[in-house]
């Protein structure tokens, strides 16, 4: 099975329920919609090989030719990607797609692992071992078909954790976060061209796979990017862990893996963004939270953090978000879609997987302002309700877990919001609308069975209500910070 000449990647049809398969120079087709392989990780996973293969193979050199090229037929992109074909073989002899061939000389079946094990949601030896797996169980995925093993390996590789001694992660760490621009169309072709890097042709040996000697890290030595700007192709394709798939009769039955695979150093992925604690300490890829993505998330993802001076530029937006506010990209769109997504992790496993999805109008530098003091604005709002909450209900996840509900209880308000630039009526009605909010949470914890509660919790709860009224009705430093933001002091 080779991975740029067969028809394996599964797809939606645009207006339709039907579902079919494409090979990588089909994905032309204005009638597709995107991939389905049933998994949402995969699904991003999927967009990520694809705008790799269009970077590896024939990017962008510049704006005239980003325009050029987007109009491309599905030949044109064949004949642009057929050079590239052997390196993408899945099974068969030479090298493999993402894999060490030379574990596949020798194969124990000690050292062979079930293909559970590359879900990043699966089972690990270890919670089997002690029968420990009741939140990920065992034994959901056996064998697989070609097409299926085949995103498995790759989701696993860009997205792989750590977990044991020499298992290396990907080069943005464990189950990192991925922003897509979505054009406007909402078509597969449009959104990858999108979000291709602009660059030159790549030589396929640059393809860990396809170098003569595999690259390991046993001594642990890094691999840090050989270019200036911070990444190749081969950003798109990191190998960290040695794998070989074992395949029968057409499937992936079970694959066997040996630890220290490349161990990637300083790297800077154009669909990630970035920060670092300080300012001289190391980027670090950005990393979904559980809770899933709202506003209070915009800050170095969609829109640069506010007062960067200040916190030291420790934030560092992905390429294509840069270069979309800068309209290097998706100028010709009225609009476009961010689509942030990732698994959130915890130490080794993962929580949940996070995606979230915002409507970008064009803005120049002054929207961008108003709409980041509108996110600020909100953040103090819901900082009043916390520490509102702390003087009654106490701290912990109770607290913690309201603040999540009322940012996703609000993030379909703040779609609408976006495109009220400087809408001063608007600005009152969001205000009104956040007031209304933390109050209804307020009471709903703190009114029940009042009466029945002791007279200092009674004054607590009643003292503490009165000052988030006022704050929210801008008085005290706080209040009028809010409304100074809001624009609604003027």
């Amino acid at each position: 099975m080779n991975l740029i000449e067969d028809r394996w990647i599964p797809v939606r049809i645009a207006g339709t329920n039907e579902v079919k398969q494409i090979a990588p120079w089909e994905v032309v087709d204005t009638d597709i919609i995107g991939p389905v392989w049933g998994r949402a990780d995969f699904d991003m996973a999927c967009h990520e090989f694809l705008i790799g293969l269009l970077f590896l193979a024939c990017p962008p050199v510049d704006d005239a030719d980003r325009l050029v090229k987007k109009n491309m037929t599905a030949e044109e992109l064949k004949a642009a990607l057929e050079p590239y074909a052997a390196a993408f073989n899945l099974i068969g002899k030479g090298p493999l797609f993402m894999q060490e061939v030379a574990l596949g000389e020798a194969i124990d079946e000690k050292n062979t692992r079930p293909l559970e094990a590359l879900l990043l949601d699966g089972a690990s030896r270890n919670s089997i071992r002690q029968n420990n797996d009741l939140m990920r169980h065992r034994n959901h995925l056996g064998r697989a078909s070609l097409p299926f093993a085949a995103m498995l390996l790759y989701t696993f590789q860009v997205y792989a954790p750590g977990s044991g001694a020499g298992n290396r992660i990907s080069l943005r760490g464990g189950g990192p976060m991925t922003v897509l621009l979505q054009a406007e169309s909402q078509r597969l072709w449009d959104t990858l061209w999108l979000n291709v890097p602009y660059g030159r042709p790549s030589d396929m040996a640059i393809l860990p796979w396809m170098q003569e000697k595999p690259m390991t890290s046993e001594e642990g030595n890094f691999h840090h990017c050989p270019d200036e700007s911070g990444f190749t192709a081969e950003v798109f394709f990191g190998m960290p862990r040695r794998i070989f798939l074992i395949t029968e009769d057409d499937e992936a039955v079970n694959f066997v893996q040996r630890p220290y695979g490349i161990n990637y150093g300083r790297w800077f992925h154009p669909l990630s963004p970035y920060f670092r604690e300080t300012a001289k300490s190391d980027w670090l890829a950005v990393h979904p939270r559980p809770w899933g993505f709202s506003c209070r998330d915009f800050f170095g993802i969609i829109l640069d953090e506010p007062d960067a001076r200040k916190r030291g530029c420790r934030s560092l937006l992905s390429l294509n978000m840069r270069e979309f506010w800068q309209g290097k990209r998706g100028s010709e769109e009225r609009y476009v879609y961010a689509v942030a997504a990732g698994w959130a992790m915890g130490k080794a496993y993962p929580l949940n997987y996070v995606r979230g999805i915002s409507k970008l109008p064009h803005m120049n530098i002054e929207e961008r302002k108003w709409l980041s003091d509108i996110i600020e604005a909100t953040k103090i709002v819901s900082s009043v309700l916390y520490s509102s909450l702390s003087n009654t209900v106490g701290g912990g996840s109770l607290r913690d877990g309201v603040i999540d509900d009322f940012f996703m209880q609000i993030k379909y308000q703040f779609q609408e919001i976006q495109e009220c630039y400087f809408d001063k009526q608007s600005c009152e009605n969001w205000l009104h609308s956040l007031r209304g909010m933390v109050f209804s949470y307020f009471d709903q914890l703190n009114l029940g069975g009042l009466s029945e509660r002791s007279i200092p919790y009674i004054k607590r709860v009643a003292e503490s209500r009165k000052i988030m009224w006022l704050i929210l009705h801008g008085h005290g430093r706080t209040g009028r910070k809010i409304y100074d933001l809001l624009g609604l002091n003027q």
